[in-house]
Protein backbone atom coordinates (compact mmCIF):
# COMPACT_ATOMS: atom_id res chain seq x y z
CA UNK A 1 0.00 0.00 0.00
CA UNK A 2 1.02 3.64 -0.45
CA UNK A 3 2.13 5.62 2.56
CA UNK A 4 -0.80 7.92 1.88
CA UNK A 5 -3.82 6.46 3.66
CA UNK A 6 -6.34 6.99 0.81
CA UNK A 7 -4.02 6.05 -2.04
CA UNK A 8 -4.17 3.07 -4.42
CA UNK A 9 -1.69 0.17 -4.39
CA UNK A 10 1.44 1.00 -6.26
CA UNK A 11 2.28 -1.44 -9.06
CA UNK A 12 5.67 -3.02 -8.65
CA UNK A 13 5.70 -4.28 -12.28
CA UNK A 14 8.21 -2.48 -14.45
CA UNK A 15 7.44 -1.13 -17.90
CA UNK A 16 9.54 -3.98 -19.35
CA UNK A 17 7.69 -6.74 -17.48
CA UNK A 18 4.22 -5.60 -18.59
CA UNK A 19 4.74 -6.34 -22.35
CA UNK A 20 6.38 -9.68 -21.44
CA UNK A 21 3.30 -10.71 -19.43
CA UNK A 22 1.03 -9.68 -22.29
CA UNK A 23 3.09 -11.76 -24.71
CA UNK A 24 2.85 -14.78 -22.42
CA UNK A 25 -0.96 -14.46 -22.32
CA UNK A 26 -1.06 -14.07 -26.10
CA UNK A 27 1.12 -17.15 -26.63
CA UNK A 28 -0.98 -19.19 -24.19
CA UNK A 29 -4.13 -18.13 -26.05
CA UNK A 30 -2.65 -19.08 -29.41
CA UNK A 31 -1.52 -22.43 -28.02
CA UNK A 32 -5.02 -23.11 -26.66
CA UNK A 33 -6.54 -22.31 -30.04
CA UNK A 34 -4.16 -24.73 -31.76
CA UNK A 35 -4.92 -27.46 -29.22
CA UNK A 36 -8.68 -27.00 -29.57
CA UNK A 37 -8.36 -26.86 -33.34
CA UNK A 38 -6.33 -30.05 -33.33
CA UNK A 39 -8.91 -31.82 -31.19
CA UNK A 40 -11.70 -30.65 -33.51
CA UNK A 41 -9.83 -31.92 -36.57
CA UNK A 42 -9.15 -35.23 -34.82
CA UNK A 43 -12.85 -35.56 -33.97
CA UNK A 44 -13.77 -34.90 -37.61
CA UNK A 45 -11.24 -37.45 -38.86
CA UNK A 46 -12.45 -40.11 -36.41
CA UNK A 47 -16.11 -39.45 -37.26
CA UNK A 48 -15.38 -39.65 -40.99
CA UNK A 49 -13.39 -42.86 -40.51
CA UNK A 50 -16.26 -44.42 -38.55
CA UNK A 51 -18.70 -43.39 -41.27
CA UNK A 52 -16.59 -44.83 -44.08
CA UNK A 53 -16.03 -48.05 -42.15
CA UNK A 54 -19.72 -48.52 -41.37
CA UNK A 55 -21.59 -50.98 -43.61
CA UNK A 56 -25.30 -51.19 -42.68
CA UNK A 57 -26.98 -54.57 -42.55
CA UNK A 58 -29.47 -54.95 -45.41
CA UNK A 59 -33.20 -54.71 -44.69
CA UNK A 60 -35.19 -54.69 -47.91
CA UNK A 61 -33.42 -55.65 -51.14
CA UNK A 62 -36.34 -56.43 -53.45
CA UNK A 63 -36.56 -54.88 -56.92
CA UNK A 64 -40.19 -53.85 -56.23
CA UNK A 65 -39.34 -50.69 -54.34
CA UNK A 66 -42.73 -48.93 -54.29
CA UNK A 67 -44.57 -49.36 -51.00
CA UNK A 68 -47.94 -48.11 -49.77
CA UNK A 69 -48.20 -44.99 -47.63
CA UNK A 70 -50.48 -45.84 -44.66
CA UNK A 71 -52.06 -48.58 -46.76
CA UNK A 72 -53.94 -47.97 -50.01
CA UNK A 73 -56.72 -45.39 -49.64
CA UNK A 74 -57.47 -44.70 -53.31
CA UNK A 75 -60.66 -46.76 -53.15
CA UNK A 76 -62.00 -44.75 -50.21
CA UNK A 77 -60.66 -46.77 -47.30
CA UNK A 78 -59.40 -44.90 -44.25
CA UNK A 79 -55.63 -44.70 -43.83
CA UNK A 80 -53.87 -46.67 -41.13
CA UNK A 81 -56.55 -49.35 -41.06
CA UNK A 82 -56.31 -53.10 -41.49
CA UNK A 83 -58.53 -52.86 -44.57
CA UNK A 84 -56.22 -50.27 -46.20
CA UNK A 85 -53.14 -52.38 -45.52
CA UNK A 86 -54.79 -55.53 -46.87
CA UNK A 87 -55.93 -53.66 -49.98
CA UNK A 88 -52.40 -52.40 -50.61
CA UNK A 89 -51.00 -55.91 -50.42
CA UNK A 90 -53.79 -57.24 -52.66
CA UNK A 91 -52.81 -54.63 -55.27
CA UNK A 92 -49.19 -55.76 -55.28
CA UNK A 93 -47.47 -53.59 -52.67
CA UNK A 94 -44.51 -55.49 -51.19
CA UNK A 95 -44.76 -53.44 -48.00
CA UNK A 96 -46.60 -50.61 -46.30
CA UNK A 97 -45.80 -47.74 -44.02
CA UNK A 98 -47.94 -47.16 -40.94
CA UNK A 99 -47.92 -44.76 -38.00
CA UNK A 100 -47.57 -46.12 -34.49
CA UNK A 101 -47.52 -44.92 -30.90
CA UNK A 102 -46.21 -46.92 -27.98
CA UNK A 103 -48.67 -47.10 -25.10
CA UNK A 104 -46.27 -47.12 -22.15
CA UNK A 105 -48.90 -47.90 -19.52
CA UNK A 106 -50.16 -51.02 -21.33
CA UNK A 107 -46.98 -52.07 -23.12
CA UNK A 108 -48.59 -52.15 -26.55
CA UNK A 109 -48.39 -50.42 -29.94
CA UNK A 110 -51.39 -48.62 -31.40
CA UNK A 111 -51.77 -47.63 -35.04
CA UNK A 112 -52.79 -44.04 -35.82
CA UNK A 113 -51.26 -40.81 -37.10
CA UNK A 114 -52.18 -38.35 -34.35
CA UNK A 115 -51.76 -38.92 -30.63
CA UNK A 116 -54.98 -40.21 -29.03
CA UNK A 117 -56.61 -38.37 -26.18
CA UNK A 118 -56.80 -41.62 -24.26
CA UNK A 119 -54.46 -44.54 -24.91
CA UNK A 120 -56.92 -46.74 -23.09
CA UNK A 121 -59.75 -46.14 -25.57
CA UNK A 122 -61.32 -49.40 -26.71
CA UNK A 123 -61.51 -48.42 -30.38
CA UNK A 124 -57.75 -48.03 -30.92
CA UNK A 125 -56.22 -50.36 -33.48
CA UNK A 126 -53.39 -52.41 -31.99
CA UNK A 127 -50.40 -53.30 -34.13
CA UNK A 128 -50.79 -56.96 -33.20
CA UNK A 129 -54.27 -56.96 -34.75
CA UNK A 130 -52.82 -55.65 -38.01
CA UNK A 131 -50.20 -58.39 -38.14
CA UNK A 132 -52.78 -61.03 -37.23
CA UNK A 133 -55.17 -59.90 -39.98
CA UNK A 134 -52.55 -60.18 -42.76
CA UNK A 135 -52.06 -63.88 -43.40
CA UNK A 136 -48.78 -63.95 -45.34
CA UNK A 137 -45.61 -62.35 -43.91
CA UNK A 138 -45.20 -58.86 -45.37
CA UNK A 139 -42.84 -55.92 -44.94
CA UNK A 140 -43.72 -52.97 -42.70
CA UNK A 141 -42.24 -49.51 -42.11
CA UNK A 142 -43.23 -48.21 -38.66
CA UNK A 143 -43.23 -44.42 -38.35
CA UNK A 144 -42.74 -44.30 -34.56
CA UNK A 145 -44.55 -41.09 -33.61
CA UNK A 146 -43.75 -40.83 -29.91
CA UNK A 147 -40.35 -42.50 -29.65
CA UNK A 148 -38.67 -39.18 -28.85
CA UNK A 149 -40.98 -38.74 -25.85
CA UNK A 150 -39.94 -42.00 -24.18
CA UNK A 151 -37.34 -42.24 -21.46
CA UNK A 152 -34.38 -44.58 -22.11
CA UNK A 153 -36.00 -47.24 -19.92
CA UNK A 154 -39.33 -46.86 -21.73
CA UNK A 155 -37.57 -47.10 -25.10
CA UNK A 156 -35.90 -50.31 -23.93
CA UNK A 157 -39.26 -51.78 -22.92
CA UNK A 158 -40.76 -50.68 -26.24
CA UNK A 159 -37.97 -52.43 -28.16
CA UNK A 160 -38.46 -55.61 -26.16
CA UNK A 161 -42.23 -55.47 -26.72
CA UNK A 162 -41.74 -55.13 -30.48
CA UNK A 163 -39.22 -57.98 -30.57
CA UNK A 164 -41.68 -60.23 -28.75
CA UNK A 165 -44.51 -59.25 -31.07
CA UNK A 166 -42.51 -59.83 -34.25
CA UNK A 167 -41.22 -63.19 -33.06
CA UNK A 168 -44.76 -64.31 -32.26
CA UNK A 169 -46.01 -63.28 -35.72
CA UNK A 170 -43.03 -64.59 -37.71
CA UNK A 171 -42.02 -61.10 -38.81
CA UNK A 172 -38.46 -60.86 -37.48
CA UNK A 173 -36.38 -58.87 -39.97
CA UNK A 174 -39.48 -57.69 -41.87
CA UNK A 175 -40.23 -54.53 -39.89
CA UNK A 176 -38.16 -51.35 -39.85
CA UNK A 177 -38.58 -48.68 -37.17
CA UNK A 178 -38.29 -45.02 -38.19
CA UNK A 179 -37.77 -41.96 -35.99
CA UNK A 180 -36.10 -38.56 -35.91
CA UNK A 181 -34.78 -39.33 -32.42
CA UNK A 182 -31.31 -40.84 -32.80
CA UNK A 183 -30.83 -41.57 -29.10
CA UNK A 184 -33.87 -43.79 -28.61
CA UNK A 185 -33.69 -45.20 -32.13
CA UNK A 186 -30.25 -46.54 -31.23
CA UNK A 187 -31.91 -48.58 -28.47
CA UNK A 188 -33.89 -50.45 -31.15
CA UNK A 189 -30.78 -50.89 -33.28
CA UNK A 190 -28.87 -52.38 -30.35
CA UNK A 191 -31.78 -54.78 -29.84
CA UNK A 192 -31.17 -56.07 -33.37
CA UNK A 193 -34.17 -54.39 -35.00
CA UNK A 194 -33.84 -52.68 -38.42
CA UNK A 195 -33.93 -48.90 -38.04
CA UNK A 196 -34.30 -45.87 -40.29
CA UNK A 197 -33.13 -42.44 -39.16
CA UNK A 198 -35.52 -39.76 -40.41
CA UNK A 199 -33.48 -36.74 -41.53
CA UNK A 200 -34.33 -33.36 -42.96
CA UNK A 201 -32.62 -30.60 -44.92
CA UNK A 202 -33.84 -27.02 -45.23
CA UNK A 203 -34.42 -25.76 -48.79
CA UNK A 204 -31.76 -23.26 -49.81
CA UNK A 205 -29.64 -24.06 -46.78
CA UNK A 206 -26.24 -22.34 -46.67
CA UNK A 207 -23.45 -24.66 -47.82
CA UNK A 208 -21.68 -24.64 -44.47
CA UNK A 209 -24.89 -25.45 -42.59
CA UNK A 210 -25.52 -28.27 -45.03
CA UNK A 211 -22.03 -29.69 -44.49
CA UNK A 212 -22.43 -29.51 -40.70
CA UNK A 213 -25.79 -31.28 -40.97
CA UNK A 214 -24.28 -33.99 -43.18
CA UNK A 215 -21.48 -34.51 -40.65
CA UNK A 216 -23.92 -34.79 -37.74
CA UNK A 217 -26.16 -37.24 -39.60
CA UNK A 218 -23.22 -39.42 -40.60
CA UNK A 219 -21.94 -39.42 -37.03
CA UNK A 220 -25.40 -40.36 -35.68
CA UNK A 221 -25.85 -43.13 -38.27
CA UNK A 222 -22.45 -44.69 -37.60
CA UNK A 223 -22.79 -44.38 -33.82
CA UNK A 224 -26.37 -45.68 -33.78
CA UNK A 225 -25.69 -48.45 -36.33
CA UNK A 226 -28.84 -47.54 -38.23
CA UNK A 227 -29.99 -49.60 -41.20
CA UNK A 228 -31.17 -46.76 -43.45
CA UNK A 229 -32.04 -43.08 -43.60
CA UNK A 230 -35.43 -41.73 -44.65
CA UNK A 231 -36.59 -38.33 -45.82
CA UNK A 232 -39.12 -36.37 -47.83
CA UNK A 233 -38.31 -37.03 -51.48
CA UNK A 234 -38.05 -33.27 -52.15
CA UNK A 235 -34.99 -33.21 -49.85
CA UNK A 236 -33.19 -35.91 -51.81
CA UNK A 237 -31.11 -33.56 -53.90
CA UNK A 238 -28.00 -34.39 -55.88
CA UNK A 239 -25.77 -33.21 -53.02
CA UNK A 240 -27.66 -35.34 -50.49
CA UNK A 241 -27.49 -38.32 -52.84
CA UNK A 242 -23.74 -37.92 -53.22
CA UNK A 243 -23.24 -37.50 -49.46
CA UNK A 244 -25.05 -40.77 -48.68
CA UNK A 245 -24.21 -42.84 -51.74
CA UNK A 246 -23.47 -45.97 -49.68
CA UNK A 247 -26.48 -45.68 -47.38
CA UNK A 248 -29.89 -47.26 -48.12
CA UNK A 249 -32.42 -44.43 -48.54
CA UNK A 250 -36.20 -44.57 -48.00
CA UNK A 251 -38.26 -41.75 -49.54
CA UNK A 252 -41.78 -40.44 -48.93
CA UNK A 253 -44.33 -39.65 -50.37
CA UNK A 254 -44.13 -39.72 -54.20
CA UNK A 255 -47.31 -39.64 -56.29
CA UNK A 256 -45.83 -38.81 -59.70
CA UNK A 257 -45.38 -41.92 -61.88
CA UNK A 258 -42.45 -40.48 -63.92
CA UNK A 259 -40.66 -39.41 -60.74
CA UNK A 260 -41.24 -42.81 -59.15
CA UNK A 261 -39.68 -44.46 -62.20
CA UNK A 262 -36.64 -42.18 -61.89
CA UNK A 263 -36.19 -42.77 -58.17
CA UNK A 264 -36.48 -46.56 -58.25
CA UNK A 265 -33.53 -46.64 -60.66
CA UNK A 266 -31.23 -45.05 -58.08
CA UNK A 267 -29.21 -47.84 -56.41
CA UNK A 268 -29.24 -46.23 -52.95
CA UNK A 269 -33.02 -45.78 -52.99
CA UNK A 270 -34.53 -48.94 -51.53
CA UNK A 271 -38.13 -47.89 -50.73
CA UNK A 272 -40.43 -45.24 -52.21
CA UNK A 273 -43.76 -44.58 -50.50
CA UNK A 274 -46.79 -43.62 -52.59
CA UNK A 275 -50.50 -42.92 -52.20
CA UNK A 276 -51.08 -44.18 -55.75
CA UNK A 277 -51.36 -47.72 -57.13
CA UNK A 278 -47.92 -47.61 -58.75
CA UNK A 279 -46.65 -50.71 -56.94
CA UNK A 280 -45.63 -52.38 -60.21
CA UNK A 281 -43.06 -49.72 -61.13
CA UNK A 282 -39.62 -51.19 -61.74
CA UNK A 283 -36.38 -49.75 -63.00
CA UNK A 284 -36.23 -49.99 -66.77
CA UNK A 285 -32.59 -49.48 -67.84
Amino acid sequence: MSEHGGGSPVSTMSKTEQPRKSRRYWRAGVAAIFVLGGLAVAALVIAEWRWRAYVPAPFYTGDAKVWAHRGFTGSGLAENTTAAFADAFARGAPGTELDVFYDVARGRYVVLHDAPRDFGAADLLELDRVFAAIAAPRFYWLDFKNLAELSPDEAQRAAQALQTLLAARGLAGRVIVESTDARNLAVFARAGLPTSYWVNFAPGEAWWRFRVRIFRIRRAVAAGRFTAISMDYTRYTRHVEESFARMPVHLFTVNSAPLIETLVCKPAVRIVLTDTEAFDRRCRP
